[in-house]
């Protein structure tokens, strides 16, 4: 399975290091640095999972999220976090994130929870007025 991914990290080398990975498995890769790219990507509602790096954008990485769900309703977003970053991914899961991997990152566990999170934007995107049947991984 396969679907449209975007990457908002301010870090260069990380972002394409996370890029290539994800297109070498068929994902279609949106890049971006800033809530701005974040907004501009979402737009149009074509973004179904999204990756928001909380170390390189901090509280703003909380508005990148709701821009993505914003402009793409149906999108699935997975916070990128650090060590001290805790109250940031409280408030990104009460904001309606999927879930969170801590960096460093392994992108084998990373790319199993984008596959995850891109079951349940489609099963979002399939179900009646958008609203996706139940709360993702390990949420009751």
């Amino acid at each position: 399975m396969s679907g449209t991914i975007l990457i908002v990290d301010g870090g260069l080398q990380r972002r394409r290091t996370l890029a290539e990975r994800f297109s070498r498995r068929g994902w279609r890769v949106l890049e971006g640095d800033s809530l701005e790219a974040a907004s501009r990507a979402a737009h149009g509602g074509c973004v179904e999972v999204a990756l928001l790096d909380l170390q390189s954008l901090g509280n703003v990485a909380l508005l990148a999220l709701q821009a993505v769900r914003e402009g793409s309703p149906d999108a699935e977003v997975i916070l990128l976090t650090g060590k001290g970053q805790i109250p940031l991914v409280i408030r990104g899961m009460k904001l309606g994130a999927f879930d969170d991997v801590q960096v460093p990152v392994d992108v084998e566990v990373l790319l199993e929870k984008a596959e995850a999170a891109l079951a349940r934007s489609r099963e979002r995107h399939r179900a009646p007025g958008g609203a996706a049947a139940g709360p993702g991984p390990g949420k009751p």
